[in-house]
Formats: structure tokens, C-alpha cells, sequence
């Protein structure tokens, strides 16, 4: 039995801690109703110890997977713009080939077609970067995208009008372009830009359009 004064206020609290934390020894028993608060009391400081684990796991957690998504888009951001390079480089080939009277149209048409797709592909992610104000970049890496961006579109348009003609699958990818250039204007994405910024845009769908 736990006597009064301030002895028995630390045995009480002594066994409440115990208690708590499932770790009571048995020196100090409840007798009668009290087995029912300490029942109580052990679950509740089960709970609230088990809470405060948990939150210090989420935290970290959290942490880590920001950092693990931050990682993730800027690697996201240096792939775009290599892929942006390596199909200019492709680009820039197969107007060299258009312009050999040797090579063979049919060689020309097939990179041609591969590489309107390409330029598709990296159009619709660009626009899908615009559109996700939430993890949009630096205006800075973001000019340097666009910057790219058109001189992809203006080397493809310089290519289309080396060809002879047009397959429906280059042609397909050519209205597609058009289409999401149109949506990709200071007036249509949800924020605000410098006008560097602006004049990329405006000459992305200039180029898009007469590419349609």
C-alpha cells in the first residue's frame, strides 16, 4: 500500500512510470479497483508512447522521401535537356542526309518519323513540367529547356521541308505538336513568367504552327 506524503508520491509516480512503459517490477502492487486504473493507465501510456514513435518515424520519413522526389526531378530536368541535344544532333543528321542526293529516300523517311517522335515525347513532357506548378524548376533551367525546345522545333521544320513528303505517322506527330504548343503560352500555364521567358514561348508556337 503506498503510504501518503512525499514518499508515497514518488512510489505512485515510480509505479505509474512502470506501468506506463510495461516494465513494472511487481514491487509495487495495486490492490482492489486500483488494478483497474493501472490497467487503464498502462494502455494509455502504451498509446501515447507508441504516438510519439510513430510521429518521429513519419518526420524522418517525410524527410527522406522529399529529399529521394527532389533528387528524382532534377534528374528528370538533366535528362530532358540532354534528350533535347541529342535529338537536335539527330535532327541536324538527317537534314545533312536530305540534302546527299545518294542516300536513299526511304532511309531518310524512317529517322525522319523517329525523329518527330522523339521531338513529340520531349514536347509533352515539357508541357507536363509547365502545367505542374508544384515542382516547376528555376526560370533559369526552364529558359534553358525552351531555349532548346525551339531549336529542336526549328531544326524539324527544316527537315520536313527537305522531304519530298510526308507519312501519316510523321504527319500525326506534327498535328500533335501543334496542338501542345498551343498550350504552352505565359496567358495558358498556371503562373507567371519573365518576358524571356514569354518570347521562348511565343516563338515555340510560331515554329509548331507552320511545322502543322
Amino acid at each position: 500500500m503506498i503510504g501518503g506524503g512525499r514518499s508515497g508520491f514518488w512510489t505512485a509516480l515510480y509505479f505509474s512510470f512502470g506501468a506506463a512503459t510495461s516494465i513494472a517490477l511487481g514491487d509495487v502492487v495495486p490492490i482492489g479497483p486500483l488494478r483497474i486504473l493501472a490497467i487503464a493507465e498502462a494502455v494509455v501510456g502504451l498509446l501515447v508512447f507508441g504516438a510519439m514513435v510513430s510521429k518521429l518515424v513519419s518526420r524522418r520519413q517525410e524527410h527522406v522521401v522529399t529529399e529521394i522526389h527532389r533528387i528524382a526531378f532534377e534528374d528528370r530536368l538533366e535528362r530532358v535537356q540532354t534528350d533535347l541535344h541529342l535529338v537536335l544532333a539527330e535532327l541536324q543528321d538527317i537534314s545533312a542526309l536530305c540534302r546527299a542526293p545518294v542516300v536513299a529516300t526511304g532511309q531518310i523517311r524512317a529517322r525522319a518519323d523517329s525523329a518527330s517522335g522523339m521531338c513529340l515525347s520531349e514536347l509533352r513532357t515539357i508541357h507536363g513540367l509547365l502545367y505542374r506548378p508544384q515542382e516547376l524548376p528555376e526560370e533559369v533551367t526552364l529558359e534553358g529547356i525552351l531555349a532548346s525546345l525551339a531549336s529542336v522545333l526549328r531544326e524539324l521544320h527544316a527537315m520536313v521541308q527537305c522531304l519530298d513528303s510526308r507519312s501519316p505517322y510523321l504527319t500525326r506527330n506534327l498535328n500533335g505538336l501543334a496542338r501542345l504548343a498551343v498550350e504552352i503560352c505565359a496567358e495558358c500555364v498556371p503562373r507567371r513568367y519573365t518576358p524571356n521567358l514569354r518570347e521562348w514561348m511565343d516563338e515555340i508556337q510560331a515554329v509548331a504552327r507552320d511545322l502543322a
